[in-house]
């Protein structure tokens, strides 16, 4: 009876050891694929996450990045903006803070929100623990992927002093010559986890260790069988309690359950998320907590078809007692447990996130002042309306807006009262804004409505909407403020089938509703176009006229009534285009100052002009030239001019500047205290077109003025009873009473000779005595070589 006792002893003991061994090594098993499997969906979801961040980053930026492709921005300035915004982005996730970096393509920091003294400095040699220059890899990876791409070196870890292999992911900006990243430590997210796991891993080496040796021993323990049996299940006992320890430790939801959704098994971190009594998670199964609308059948067949991969995917869930809705992240895998195919969901809240991600979507596709959507919001909706209405004759409309005057409302009552002027504006947009009429703000003020299904008709309606509603005076602060718009309208598809194309063209009719007298609206048309191509032509000339030799001085002459002498002449820009001919000065002059030559033009006559005066001044006559206001409000213009006058040895009165009223609006204070400092070293001012302004008076009153040029339109119809007569006679003897001499232009008859010089008029100038002749003529005419 004995025998047979310890035979089933025998028996029973060998079964519970190999049964025991069983247990651990699939227990193990479990063990390292989930460690296995959860420390690189961590790697996966911290990649996909920075990765995620910069992109909305980078479309943060990128309306500044458009600026300068159109030319709107230079890259200095836009560089400047990028970094303003750049410095702003920082966020944080699960593992705490964070934030997005900007580096200079030759190692210059740019932007470091939590190491501000690193920026600015040249970081070109930054090397990590191994000798990996940092820098230069993320440089060379933004320059040769700007589209994005990770980079892995070993760095220290925040407050710590120790390393650990860290990826970040960049994206290259070639535009400025930089790129912006963000970075992570990916063994950091799973340590604790992987910590757990392994002293799980080393447990249950030990105790296979021992079932092993309590195996080659049972002989000698069959004596003590029960006893031993005792033992080998208290030990039992205490491993599962270890698993079930390392399960719950885990920080994520981790979910095991059939292929119908019914759940087997779930960690303590699933009843808190769900909010479900712990031990009561097996009375639920997957679909009773999804959301509503979400079916969790497709996602559990596509997970019985994995094989060896995970399955990740973001869903919403359903609290059940409250019924509450929160967003998570998924990841399924096929598995065993217990001898049993099953599934492993490890879920992640990641409200959070989704709301930061929010808040930065809103950041790339609104405006940060009026909340509307800005230009890149746009720009995407109408390539939709393309993309959906293809071919199907479905139209509409882009609406550009600019501000008429705006810059007067910042110059007098500051930036931030104009801002607010803009949030204002920003709201009528929105009381205006329905299905089809969209708003949105571009940049500075600058409004645009996309207007889904417009025709021209509608359009129009929506325009003088705009403007009866601009035209209401803005309150703040007490303070009534009149504004009024210019509105820019393209039509599509019939002037364009390209985003691109239609701004393009909504922004020259704006130009041209600008050009009619602002407060009004126009309609993009063909000449337009025409006339922007002319004028771009006419640009590039320009240009080249210098380089050419296409500029040339014409000279025509001032008459002294009294005397009969030519006493002066006045120097007179001509452009000889080899393209177009002679170019009219009312043309050349104001694109001259558009585009930024005026100033190095004017520094050409200048010279030539002050060269002639040289040996005109033998002659004791005078050359008079004219200044832009633009090349008079330059810094160094006084000391310019005087430079010129001294090196080519002029003496007082052979020179003299003619300016008109347009070169005092901008500065009167300014220009007058120049012209002041010019007049005391000998060289004579010339008020030239007298009368045409508003505030003329005031300025022969204030202004160190020598001579006053009357204005040709005072002479044309001059008769010894007309208006323009009384008033020509007032002026004449004004100026006078003033010691001021007076010059009357256009005059072309005999008659108009005789009249001023019957009102006391000091000198003449005009076709009757010649028109504007070269300087060869001019020097023939006056015996020089």
């Amino acid at each position: 009876m004995n025998v047979i006792k310890d035979k089933k002893t025998k028996k029973l003991i060998l079964i519970l050891v190999i049964s025991s061994i069983l247990l651990i090594i699939t227990e193990l098993i479990i063990s390292q694929i989930i460690s296995t499997d959860f420390a690189l969906l961590m790697q996966s979801q911290r990649k996909s996450s920075i990765s995620k961040m910069v992109h909305m980053a980078y479309n943060t930026i990128k309306p500044v990045i458009d600026d300068v492709h159109s030319g709107k921005l230079d890259q200095a300035s836009a560089r400047e903006e990028i970094i303003t915004l750049v410095r702003k982005m920082t966020y944080s996730d699960e593992y705490g803070k964070n934030y997005i970096f900007m580096s200079s393509y030759d190692g210059i920091m740019l932007v470091q929100p939590f190491e501000s003294r690193k920026e600015g400095s040249n970081q070109w040699n930054l090397q990590d623990s191994n000798g990996k220059y940092i820098i230069r890899e993320l440089v060379n990876a933004a320059m040769e992927k700007p589209s994005g791409a990770f980079v892995s070196y070993h760095y220290y870890m925040p407050e710590e002093n120790r390393t650990e292999e860290k990826i970040s992911y960049v994206m290259g900006i070639p535009e400025i010559e930089a790129y912006i990243g963000t970075g992570m430590y990916p063994e950091s997210a799973y340590k604790d986890l992987e910590r757990v796991l392994n002293i799980q891993r080393y447990g249950f080496l030990f105790i296979t260790a021992f079932v092993i040796v309590a195996a080659a021993l049972y002989i000698r323990i069959l004596i003590k069988a029960n006893k031993r049996l005792s033992m080998e299940i208290q030990e039992r006992m205490y491993a599962e309690s270890n698993i079930r320890t390392v399960f719950d430790s885990i920080h994520d939801t981790v979910i095991i359950h059939d292929i119908d959704g019914n759940i087997k098994q779930a960690n303590k971190r699933a009843g808190a998320l769900f909010g479900i009594p712990e031990g009561s998670m097996t009375d639920y199964c997957i679909p009773q907590l999804c959301a509503d609308g979400y079916d969790a059948g497709e996602k559990l067949r596509q997970a019985e078809e994995l094989e060896l991969a995970s399955l990740v995917f973001e869903w919403k869930f359903k609290r059940p007692f409250d019924g509450n809705n929160f967003d998570g992240e998924v990841a399924l895998r096929k598995s065993i447990w217990s001898g049993n195919e099953v599934i492993v969901s490890v879920i992640r809240d990641i409200s959070d996130r989704k709301k930061h991600e929010d808040e930065i979507r809103h950041l790339a596709y609104c405006d940060y002042l009026t909340s509307l959507h800005n230009r890149v919001y746009i720009m995407n909706e109408l390539r939709k309306e393309f993309d959906e209405n293809q071919g199907n004759g479905t139209g509409g409309a882009i609406l550009f807006i600019d501000l008429d005057n705006f810059k007067k409302i910042n110059d007098s009552f500051g930036h931030f009262f104009g801002d607010e002027v803009l949030i204002e504006l920003a709201e009528r947009l929105r009381d205006l804004a329905d299905e089809e009429l969209l708003p949105g703000r571009i940049g500075g003020d600058e409004f645009v409505i996309l207007y889904h299904s417009s025709g021209r008709d509608s359009a129009s309606a929506a325009a003088e909407r705009v403007l009866s509603a601009f035209r209401k005076p803005v309150m703040l602060r007490d303070t009534p403020v009149h504004i009024t718009c210019s509105i820019g309208i393209s039509l599509f598809p019939d002037d364009g089938r390209s985003v691109e194309d239609l701004f393009k063209k909504a922004d020259l009719a704006l130009y041209n509703a600008k050009d009619k007298g602002k407060d009004s609206y126009s309609f993009y048309e063909e000449a337009m176009s025409r006339e922007l191509q002319f004028k771009s032509q006419m640009e590039e000339q320009l240009r080249l006229a210098f380089t050419n030799g296409e500029f040339m001085l014409y000279f025509q002459p001032m008459l002294d009534i009294a005397s009969g002498r030519i006493k002066g002449y006045e120097a007179l820009l001509r452009w000889n285009s080899l393209k177009y001919g002679f170019v009219s000065p009312s043309l050349m002059i104001p694109l001259a100052e558009e585009i930024g030559l005026i100033n190095k033009i004017g520094d050409w006559v200048i010279d030539k002009a002050f060269a002639f005066a040289q040996q005109a001044q033998q002659q004791d006559l005078y050359i008079s030239c004219n200044v832009s206001s633009i090349q008079l409000l330059q810094t160094d213009f006084v000391e310019a001019v005087l430079a010129k006058y001294q090196e080519y040895g002029l003496k007082k009165g052979s020179i003299a500047l003619e300016i008109t009223e347009s070169c005092l609006v901008e500065s009167f204070e300014e220009a007058s205290h120049k012209l002041m400092e010019l007049r005391d070293k000998g060289i004579y001012i010339y008020l030239d077109d007298f009368g045409t302004g508003y505030s003329s008076l005031n300025y022969l009153k204030n202004l160190p003025a020598d001579i006053i040029k009357i204005d040709k339109c005072f002479i044309d119809e001059i008769s010894n009873s007309g208006v323009d007569s009384k008033i020509l006679k007032t002026i004449i003897s004004l100026a006078h009473d003033m010691g001021i001499k007076t010059v009357a232009e256009g005059v072309e008859t005999e008659d108009q000779l005789h009249f001023l010089e019957a009102c006391g008029c000091d000198l003449i100038q005009g076709y009757l005595i010649s028109k504007p002749i070269p300087e060869n003529q001019v020097r023939t005419d006056m015996g020089l070589k």
